[in-house]
């Protein structure tokens, strides 16, 4: 069994949830994510992330912050049980993977 750690982010964007919901799966999949999944109830969309030495899922909740802005509430749960993990936090680096495809991708 795999040894897991979470990690939990904000983040305040401009838009309304539905147009950030469009670019958030895009995101994912441009960044490498898998098993992509929305939950449009709910105003969530979690995913996979499968790509040595990083495993673990993402979770990203979009929250009505103000008039025109998105709060994304992105949890992140990793693997830490392989070596790269001593060096590297592994949630951290599968949130920047998310992160900078969605920043990338919003301001073009």
């Amino acid at each position: 069994m795999a040894i897991r750690k979470s990690l939990t982010e904000d983040v305040y964007v401009g838009g309304t949830r539905e147009q950030i919901k469009e670019a958030v799966k895009t995101a994912l999949e441009v960044s490498g994510f898998t098993h992509i999944q929305s939950f449009d109830q709910l105003d969530q969309i979690s995913a996979k992330y499968r790509h040595f030495p990083y495993y673990g899922t993402i979770e990203i909740s979009l929250l009505e912050a103000s008039e025109g802005r998105t709060h994304l509430r992105i949890f992140v749960s990793a693997n830490i049980d392989n070596i790269y993990a001593l060096f590297v936090s592994p949630g951290k680096k599968i949130a920047e993977k998310f992160k900078v495809a969605f920043c990338t991708l919003t301001r073009s």
